[in-house]
């Protein structure tokens, strides 16, 4: 396990990747899958924000500012930011689903499920 925000080095080092926001995992990935196509809109804002070669447009960021970690959001800690929230999202924490390809995504845009769930991959992931 590494933690860090530099996307380079996991890039270079890692195999699979867990995205986190505001201290909840809100992605688990093959770095692969989550540089060129990311699920939840954060990581989409992420990957969108790093510089590419050639490419001087201004990145895109997330709107707003970042959530008080001493007093996060009720629900998804994104959905103030998120382009994408719906009623559900201020009220409920989106459970950590895994797709059949191994890809955990937290977000109701994926899930009709309306139960609140933790963001807690209980089993251990290795690349």
């Amino acid at each position: 396990v590494m933690v860090t925000h530099d996307m380079a080095v996991h890039a270079n080092v890692a195999d699979r990747v867990a995205v986190m926001y505001a201290g909840k995992i809100v992605e688990i990935s093959k770095k692969e899958k989550l540089f060129t196509n990311p699920s939840h809109p954060y990581s989409k804002f992420l990957i969108n924000s790093l510089p590419k070669i050639g490419d001087r447009r201004q990145r895109a960021s997330a709107p707003g500012n970042p959530p008080s970690l001493a007093n996060p959001p009720e629900g998804c800690r994104f959905h103030p930011r998120c382009p994408y929230a719906k009623d559900i999202c201020k009220k409920h924490v989106p459970k950590l689903i895994k797709d059949e390809k191994g890809h955990y995504v937290a977000c109701f845009l994926f899930s009709d499920e309306e139960e609140e769930g933790e963001n807690v991959v209980q089993q251990t992931t290795r690349g």
